[in-house]
């Protein structure tokens, strides 16, 4: 009895249309019109779970993230941070948190699955010296929460370096082409 309600099990940082109606010893009373409320976030906020450099050139590299999952609320950018390997010395770039990857590149790279809801990002790092082996690192800015943690490095040598095929598949034409 009351005018009051928890209500559990919700996720964070999501709308939801609720409508309410009292009861009395008459019965029901009418519905409400639709009240919409907010979740908060769960205040937990995790750092990406997938970083991978997808490919590099003489001196830059190209990332793939997934952003961390479950939501922890707005996601309003990126973050790389870059160094060296074993140096320390790292440098950072920001990134829209709308940067979107081809679904080409996505399916190029046969990336685990995404959880509902997650989203694969893409970044460009320039300025990095040709053979050098880098770190990266990536972190999430929620707003009104500040900054995940960075994810797990992820290790590549900057070259622009031919690629060994290892083999060919044909995938379409037609038994003479």
């Amino acid at each position: 009895r009351g005018t009051r309600a928890h209500i559990t099990n919700l996720q964070p940082q999501t709308r939801y249309n609720v409508k309410v109606r009292a009861y009395t010893a008459r019965g029901p009373g009418p519905w409400s019109q639709d009240l919409i409320v907010q979740t908060t976030s769960s205040g937990n906020v995790q750092a990406p779970p997938y970083v991978k450099v997808v490919s590099t050139g003489a001196d830059n590299a190209h990332l793939l993230w997934q952003s961390p999952y479950p939501n922890p609320g707005y996601i309003d950018k990126y973050k790389c941070r870059y160094a060296p390997t074993g140096t320390q010395q790292y440098e950072e770039k920001q990134f829209p948190a709308v940067s979107p990857c081809q679904q080409q590149i996505i399916q190029q790279q046969r990336l685990p699955p995404t959880p509902p809801g997650a989203r694969v990002h893409c970044g460009r790092i320039d300025n990095l010296r040709n053979e050098q082996s880098y770190d990266f690192q990536v972190a999430a800015h929620v707003q009104n929460q500040g900054w995940s943690p960075y994810s797990q490095p992820e290790r590549t040598v900057v070259s622009d370096a031919a690629i060994d095929v290892t083999s060919v598949t044909k995938t379409g034409g037609t038994d003479r082409s």
